[in-house]
């Protein structure tokens, strides 16, 4: 959420709305603490009460700054194909590398004694995985098309590839 809390800045800072910016950042720091004393003393949960915290900060910071550039230009995106579909692949990818790694850590922990070892295949084989589970639900769910891959660095290629792969 950061990476989009920084653009979504960048983005305010060229439409001139430097002030929005401080404001959206000051409202989410204050969730932020809210997030933080609730997460630490109310429910107890330590250090993943902190990393919590700073991502209700980041979400907070890009959901605030996204609604103010809509308000300052008046756009009108396509929010299920920006932000609804890329997280169901998002959610199918998740569950998939999950499963992956639970699977590889059981099935290698019986013929491997070294844990690191084990944990290094879970975690490579379940990347790889994800790419390419991310790669096919983007196409299924029909999150990107054609024309949007043609825009984008080596388009052309993943086009190709989707093509051969019958996702296009």
């Amino acid at each position: 959420f950061f990476a989009d809390a920084a653009i979504t800045n960048g983005i305010l800072h060229g439409l001139g709305r430097m002030f929005t910016t401080v404001r959206n950042s000051a409202i989410a720091f204050a969730v932020h603490i809210i997030a933080l004393i609730l997460s630490l003393w109310i429910l107890g949960i330590n250090i993943y009460g902190v990393v919590l915290s700073y991502m209700v900060f980041g979400l907070v910071v890009s959901v605030f700054n996204f609604y103010s550039i809509l308000e300052a230009t008046h756009f009108v995106g396509n929010f299920s194909k920006t932000f609804f579909k890329p997280i169901a692949a998002s959610a199918v990818m998740g569950v998939v590398v999950y499963l992956s790694s639970y699977l590889i850590n059981m099935g290698f922990s019986i013929l491997i004694k070294s844990e690191s070892i084990v944990k290094f295949i879970s975690v490579f084989v379940s990347i790889i995985l994800g790419v390419f589970v991310y790669f096919i639900c983007t196409f299924m769910f029909k999150s990107v098309d054609e024309s949007d891959l043609v825009d984008m660095p080596m388009g052309g290629r993943i086009a190709r590839l989707a093509k051969k792969m019958h996702l296009l």
